[in-house]
C-alpha cells in the first residue's frame, strides 16, 4: 500500500490522461492515456506494476524510504569543527529501477505522443 501511494504521490502529476473514475482510490486505470510511443495505456500498465513492485522492495528494506528526502544536494554542512560538502541536486531520492519502469509512461514536458 505504501508503494502504491508513493508512486501515485511522486508521479501523479506526470501521468497521461485522466482517472477513469472519480471514486477510484489510486491514479490508475486512466482514460485517454497514451505512452510516449503513442500506444493506448489500458487498465494498469505493466510499467506502473513493475515500478510499484520495485517500490515495495524498497519499502520492505526500509519503511518510509520512498518518502525520504535526499541530502545529495547539500552543498556544505558545518557542525563545530566538522565540515562536510556534497555535490548533486537536492530533492527526492531517485531509484533508477522505478524511473526506468515508468520511462515511457510519464509525461515529458507538457506534451504526450498520441497515435
Amino acid at each position: 500500500m505504501r508503494a502504491s501511494a508513493a508512486i501515485d504521490g511522486k508521479y501523479g502529476e506526470l501521468w497521461p490522461g485522466i482517472r477513469s473514475s472519480e471514486t477510484q482510490g489510486l491514479d490508475w486505470p486512466r482514460d485517454e492515456a497514451y505512452d510516449r510511443d503513442g500506444y493506448e495505456l489500458t487498465l494498469v500498465p505493466a510499467g506502473v506494476l513493475a515500478a510499484t513492485c520495485e517500490a515495495a522492495l524498497v519499502e520492505l528494506g526500509e519503511a518510509g524510504a520512498l518518502t525520504k528526502k535526499s541530502d545529495a544536494g547539500l552543498r556544505r554542512q558545518k557542525i563545530g569543527a566538522i565540515e562536510q560538502e556534497w555535490s548533486g541536486s537536492s530533492g527526492d531520492t531517485i531509484y533508477p529501477a522505478i524511473a526506468r519502469s515508468l520511462g515511457k509512461i510519464i509525461k515529458s514536458g507538457n506534451t504526450m505522443a498520441r497515435r
